[in-house]
């Protein structure tokens, strides 16, 4: 819930209240995801693979809060602008939120997948390599997890609308 409130609202306050493009609000909205969900994805990386959560040490740690932060911007800058293109592009053509978020959802895997295998080999101390193993479970929970909440926020969204229309007639 934080991480998401994080990029949507980021997202909705510098596209809305600063009209900024689609592309610019969600590679702006990567900055505090990533200061946020980079360490605790790193962390879920070395428990998978039975390593210390956080590494032990100074330069170890500063290594590991680096890595874990800038591997996440590397993967959600060009995610999220791909995501949130996709997102407003469906709405557009009034495609339903569930559908919309099941395409921003394959928009952000296709375009970083490879960038998220490679943070997280970097992060665990794997030889790094470019790779799509693994694409299909990472897509198939994008796919529901943005649906649910694309059709969970249109919901809330419409239910506020209507309660403050009541409200205020």
């Amino acid at each position: 819930a934080l991480i998401y409130g994080a990029i949507l609202g980021v997202y909705e306050h510098l596209s809305v209240e600063h009209n900024f493009s689609p592309l610019a609000a969600g590679a702006l909205s990567a900055i505090p995801e990533s200061l946020l969900k980079g360490p605790m994805e790193a962390m879920k990386n070395n428990k998978q693979t039975s390593r210390p959560l956080i590494p032990s040490g100074s330069s170890a740690r500063l290594h590991f809060l680096f890595w874990s932060t800038a591997g996440m911007l590397l993967r959600e800058v060009p995610g999220n602008m791909c995501y949130f293109w996709t997102c407003i592009k469906c709405w557009e053509y009034k495609i339903s939120p569930f559908w919309s978020g099941a395409a921003a959802a394959t928009a952000f895997t296709a375009a970083v997948y490879p960038l998220d295998a490679w943070r997280a080999q970097k992060i665990t101390g794997v030889s790094t390599k470019f790779t799509f193993q693994g694409v299909i479970p990472f897509w198939v929970r994008g796919v529901i997890v943005t649906g649910i909440l694309f059709t969970a926020f249109e919901e809330l969204n419409d239910g506020m609308s209507k309660k403050l229309n009541v409200k205020c007639e």
